[in-house]
């Protein structure tokens, strides 16, 4: 019973993530192509909520199902018996840790990107006029 939802929540986050990469790359060609701001502005807010509404939830869902899977049907670090398997952990490692920039450090935000300092600005425009 446990194998049979681990394997239906691996082949979901499949989907999820196969969807949710369509639909960006189809919004994101939608976008090239548009000279109308409000257009563009819909094809980016596509773009946004195909990426946080089902890439990122495809991506947990496959990444939890096929640990879960490991541990319990491989034991743990016996998977690297298995090469095909042993190489999607790899290559899984190796495209999260080069994806995501959590061991370089922020770029400092200019001073004006605060709430505050925009308000500012916006009334010191006021002002001057």
């Amino acid at each position: 019973m446990t194998y049979e939802l681990l394997k239906f929540g691996h082949i979901a986050g499949a989907v999820l993530l196969g969807a949710g990469l369509i639909g960006v790359f189809m919004a994101d060609l939608r976008s090239r192509q548009l000279r109308d701001l409000p257009l563009f502005a819909e094809a980016v807010r596509t773009i946004a909520v195909c990426y946080d509404g089902l890439v990122v939830p495809g991506a947990i869902l496959l990444a939890g199902s096929g640990i879960w899977m490991i541990v319990t049907l491989y034991d743990g670090w016996a998977f690297f018996d298995t090469p095909w398997l042993a190489g999607m952990v790899l290559l899984f490692v190796f495209e999260f840790s080069r994806r995501h920039p959590y061991h370089r450090p922020a770029a400092p935000l200019p001073m004006d990107s605060s709430i505050g300092g925009q308000i500012a600005r916006l009334t010191s425009l006021g002002q001057t006029r």
